[in-house]
């Protein structure tokens, strides 16, 4: 049986490759290395095949901890790792936030209340608005044209955060025009 995979176009590549094993129990380097999906990602080189670049990620993610390597018949084979499931997540998280398209004429400002207990995933989640080009409107307010509701969803969700974060949309801003300069809108 032939399952298409379709892989977040916004994900690393290494991303992608995690997002494919973590489907498996187990997989083998060849139905890896052969994935259309993954072999139309790795394909931009002219210089070195996509499977050969396949191979020197399955590498790298194996040396980094975020997958196991081990040999049945034969043959390696890939398990994703705690910290890869950890890694992915954040990936898919970042991969959430628009950071193009249509604007629909209003802002969106994301803000949280998040304690100093908590540090880590304050300081992780301000990485994640920066990455993703929002705009720090003032201290702990952070702006975006683009509606980037499935984040904050998926970032009280994944931190069991409630409404220490929040979304505020506006249709007016004081000093709408430096923002737009700012967007290019």
């Amino acid at each position: 049986m032939y399952v298409r995979v379709i892989l977040v176009q916004n994900l690393t590549k290494s991303a992608q490759i995690l997002s494919f094993i973590a489907k498996k129990d187990l997989l083998r380097q060849s139905k890896i290395t052969t994935e259309p999906s993954l072999v139309s990602v790795f394909s931009d080189s002219k210089t070195t095949t996509a499977s050969r670049r396949i191979t020197d990620t399955l590498a790298l993610l194996a040396k980094q901890g975020y997958i196991s390597v081990g040999i049945l018949d034969n043959q390696k084979v890939y398990t994703i790792t705690q910290k890869g499931r950890t890694k992915l997540q954040r990936e898919q998280t970042r991969a959430s936030i628009p950071t193009t398209g249509r604007w629909d004429g209003r802002y969106y400002l994301v803000t949280f209340d998040i304690p100093e207990s908590q540090k880590a995933i304050r300081n992780q989640i301000i990485l994640d608005l920066k990455n993703a080009h929002f705009y720090n409107y003032s201290k702990g307010l952070w702006l975006s044209p683009y509606n980037p509701i499935k984040y904050v969803e998926t970032t009280r969700a994944r931190y069991n955060l409630g409404q220490k974060i929040r979304l505020i949309v506006a249709s007016h801003l004081e000093d709408e025009a430096k923002i737009k300069r700012h967007f290019q809108l």
